[in-house]
Order: C-alpha cells, then sequence, then structure tokens
C-alpha cells in the first residue's frame, strides 16, 4: 500500500479519490497514477540497469538479483530483475510488483565470442574465415550497436565491425611531414604497447571508430571484451524454452524472491526521490487463494462410435494424459471424428526433406485412423520449393498450389492441404505462410503447416506428440469435435 505523509498523520492516496466514476474524475486518476509511477521508479532508475521496463542489478548486491549462464556456448547471460508499476484497486492505489527476466550478452572477450559462433577453437580461425561468414555484419546487426571494453587501456568504445584484412597487413600513417611513416596495426602495437603481446596478428581487427570513419581506430581482437549488462540477440525456440523454465517457478521458490523484491523496493522509498515526495511503500499485502478445480473435458473411450465418455482432468501442472484408460488401446478417440478425404502434401523445403514429411505423413495418418479420422495418403509429395523465388510476394506459391490441384486428377477436392515449411517462424512468416492462407482463403480447402525443425532429430517424424497436437487442429478444420467441455455428451464442443 503507498500512503502519503501529511502533517503528522499518514494519509492513504486512496482518499484522494473521490469515489466518482466520471470520465473527468477517471482521467484525473491515470494522470495522478502516471506521475507516482515515475517518482516511485526514479530511485530504481539511478541505482539499476533498466531495460524494458525492468530494473537488473549489474553489481549483484540486491538479495533478488541473479545471473547464470544459458545456452550451449557461455555467450549468453539470464539475468533475474523486477518490474513495478503502479495499479488502482478497489482499495485505492497499489504497488504492483513482480519477477523479470532478460537475456543479456556475457562479458567474455569478443575473439572467444567469435570462435564460438563459428564453432571453432580460437586458433583455428582465419581472416577468410571471418570474412566469408560475414561475422562483422552479424555483431552490428540490430538498432543498438555493442560496447568494448581494451583490456591494454580500459577504454570503451562502440564496435562498428571488423576490418577485411589481418592487422599485420593493414596499414595506416603515423605522423606528419617528414615524421611521417606508414606502418601496420600490428608494428604500431608492438611499439606502442611493448608489454602487450599479441598471439593473433594473421586476424583482422575490431573497427570502433565513429560511425562515418569506422577505420580510424582499429585494435586487435584478442584485447577487446564485451561490456557487461548489453541486452544479447540470441532468439529463436531453444532460449524461449530456457526462459520459460527458469521463470517458472513453484510458489515457495518465487515467494521469497518477490519478499526481497518488496523489501528492496520499501527501503528505497523511505529516502531520495520518493521520501522527498513524502511516499512510503509499506508491506507487502497478502490475500487467501483458492485452487479452483480442475476442467473436465470428455474424449470417447476409443473410436468406437458407442464408446463410453472418458473424463480427462488437468493435473496440477496444467498437462492432460490422454492415454487410454480401463483396458482400452492406444490414446483416447475425439468426440466427433472428420471424416477426412485424400491429401495433398507439398514439401517447400529441400529434396532431402521428402523423406522426413513422408515418414510424418504415414505416422499422421496412422494416428489419425486410430482416433476415427480417416485420411487418404497422397499420391505423390508435390516438390513446392521452385516456388519460392522471393520476389513475388508468395504469388508463385499460390500459383503452384492452385496448379497442382488442377494436375492432381482427384475425383474429389482434397480435404488438407498438408504443408513442410523448412525455416524458422519469422522467415516463414514473410511470405511462405500468408501465401498458403491466402490460398486458403481463395479455395476454401483447409490447410495445415509442419514446421521442418519439429521432424529432425529425436524422436524426429516419429514424434507421437507431436503428431497428436497436429491432429487436434487438423480434426476441428475438417468439422469434427475433439472433445466435450462442462459435461459428459453435452457441454460444449471444443
Amino acid at each position: 500500500e503507498v500512503t502519503q505523509k501529511k502533517g503528522s498523520h499518514n494519509m492513504t492516496l486512496g482518499e484522494l479519490w473521490t469515489g466518482e466514476r466520471s470520465l473527468e474524475n477517471r482521467e484525473a486518476q491515470r494522470a495522478l497514477m502516471s506521475v507516482l509511477d515515475v517518482v516511485l521508479k526514479q530511485d530504481a532508475e539511478r541505482r539499476f540497469l533498466a531495460v524494458s521496463g525492468a530494473f537488473y542489478d549489474e553489481r549483484r548486491e540486491s538479495a533478488w538479483a541473479m545471473m547464470k549462464a544459458v545456452g550451449n556456448d557461455g555467450a549468453t547471460q539470464l539475468w533475474f530483475g523486477y518490474r513495478q508499476s503502479i495499479v488502482n484497486t478497489e482499495s485505492g492505489p497499489m504497488l504492483q510488483l513482480d519477477r523479470a527476466a532478460t537475456l543479456m550478452l556475457a562479458p567474455i572477450p569478443v575473439i572467444e565470442f567469435i570462435a564460438m559462433k563459428l564453432k571453432m577453437r580460437v586458433d583455428q580461425l582465419s581472416t577468410e574465415r571471418i570474412v566469408e561468414k560475414r561475422v562483422s555484419a552479424k555483431l552490428t546487426e540490430g538498432n543498438k550497436l555493442w560496447s568494448v571494453e581494451l583490456t591494454h587501456s580500459k577504454r570503451v568504445h562502440k564496435l562498428q565491425g571488423i576490418d577485411d584484412k589481418p592487422i599485420s597487413e593493414r596499414t595506416f600513417t603515423k605522423g606528419e611531414g617528414d615524421e611521417a611513416r606508414t606502418m601496420t596495426i600490428a608494428d604500431y602495437f608492438a611499439e606502442t604497447f611493448p608489454t602487450v603481446q599479441l598471439r593473433y596478428t594473421h586476424l583482422p581487427g575490431l573497427l570502433c571508430g565513429p560511425k562515418k570513419d569506422p577505420h580510424r581506430i582499429i585494435v586487435p581482437l584478442e584485447l577487446a571484451k564485451f561490456m557487461a549488462g548489453q541486452p544479447s540477440r540470441e532468439r529463436g525456440a531453444e532460449m524461449a524454452q530456457i526462459m520459460i523454465k527458469e521463470t517458472c517457478q513453484e510458489p515457495h521458490q518465487k515467494f521469497p524472491a518477490l519478499e526481497n523484491i518488496g523489501r528492496s523496493v520499501a527501503g528505497q522509498s523511505q529516502q531520495g526521490t520518493a521520501a522527498g515526495f513524502g511516499l512510503d511503500v509499506g508491506r507487502l499485502e497478502e490475500v487467501r487463494g483458492r485452487i479452483l478445480p480442475p476442467f473436465a473435458c470428455y474424449y470417447r473411450e476409443n473410436a468406437n462410435p458407442n464408446a463410453r465418455d472418458v473424463a480427462k482432468m488437468a493435473d496440477q501442472k496444467g498437462g492432460w494424459n490422454l492415454r487410454s484408460e480401463g483396458g482400452g488401446r492406444g490414446d483416447v478417440a475425439f468426440q466427433k471424428p472428420a471424416a477426412g478425404g485424400p491429401l495433398l502434401a507439398v514439401n517447400f523445403g529441400s529434396r532431402g526433406d521428402e523423406r522426413t514429411f513422408g515418414d510424418f505423413i504415414n505416422n499422421l495418418q496412422r494416428m489419425a485412423e486410430q482416433r476415427g479420422i480417416r485420411l487418404q495418403p497422397p499420391r505423390q509429395i508435390i516438390d513446392g520449393s521452385r516456388a519460392l523465388s522471393g520476389r513475388s510476394g508468395g504469388e508463385d506459391v499460390v500459383k503452384l498450389l492452385s496448379n497442382e490441384i488442377a494436375r492432381a486428377g482427384m475425383g474429389e477436392p482434397p480435404c488438407l492441404l498438408l504443408c513442410l515449411l523448412p525455416g524458422s517462424l519469422c522467415e516463414n512468416g514473410k511470405q511462405l505462410y500468408p501465401a498458403i492462407k491466402r490460398w486458403h482463403a481463395d479455395t476454401g480447402i483447409p490447410t495445415q503447416c509442419v514446421q521442418k525443425s519439429k521432424l529432425v532429430g529425436k524422436p524426429g517424424a516419429a514424434n507421437p506428440q507431436y503428431a497428436a497436437g497436429v491432429l487436434l487442429k487438423v480434426n476441428l478444420k475438417l468439422g469434427g469435435v475433439n472433445q466435450y467441455g462442462g459435461g459428459a455428451g453435452g457441454g460444449y464442443g471444443v
């Protein structure tokens, strides 16, 4: 609870509200809330590093501050902090606190970072390899440049890129007039810093000059390391899974961290800006919670139309066991399986992906039949890679799908178009996926996309869990009902 000291007594900020619900009154409340939010965040912004509205303690002096290395290469750290905001409740304004986490670039030598990303040892690096893999462009992508600290001088520079020549060949002119002489970057450092022994003069240097002239300052790779507290550019499914695993904690683990955050914020309010405005943050409010009974979903025991309903309850972690019970075999069936029909399959990946895609289709067809859906296998898997020109805005994809439907010569239209997408979600979302959905809107034929990344590795295309998840979508798209919620044999179809 946030209170404001007035004279010799405390007044809750809720007393500032008149209780009116008029538009003018709500606007006044909103303006006051934003002022309080700025005041209470001021001291945190001075003490901590602010990233995307959350606060992180770089020095790890606070009890709530934690950081740990994540990923396989050690180039990324997961930092834990907190975020705060003023919210209006029935009891007046309250300070809402929660844990926060973000991925940070580890403060490691730049040369080690490059070796990790190229999956090589440092002594295997070469200028040709670094230029070929476009390391310079990858280090400078994004809206904000990374900062590096030079180990021999402790100076900090913005990293503008990497040179395309080794420092033993990159020359510059030192001095003016009669004293001017041409020398290499390696010779300059050997002469100016005799105690610094360079081992990798065959590698290019870092460009640390101003944006208009990055080559004005060039330093050897081995003499620079990344500054701490810089947001990482690592993205993807692997990092997302790590974030979820590390931040989703049991209540007995999360609540102590929130108590530490609450004590820290309350301590800040007793001094500095908040105290100057007469604001005080009290103890954490506790309310008694209750766990709602799990929601029951009713499936069929098996694909037999006369099979009994089976109630499936979510466990404490929100998981569902869809295995058959009471003597049944395999997985439970849908309440209303779709009729099915012929499949049309298009592989937008490489020719080498066709076998993997075929194995997945066979697995999907087998599991669909167990659930009462009869999917007819495609006559062949169509090669869709030739439509990925990148210049047509996806129109080539739409034309290819329309032409293949006509060329297939089916007695009836396919019940489903199954597509294998080769790239990441971001890459597929630019042209390929929208084009497939435009084709669906024009023809009315349902589509189901499958990510190639889900079919590689183990268990890969034979993964029953992934196929079961795809079938949940397919059955609904084909007009079926997966389960009833709210009562056996009735309720709502889901």
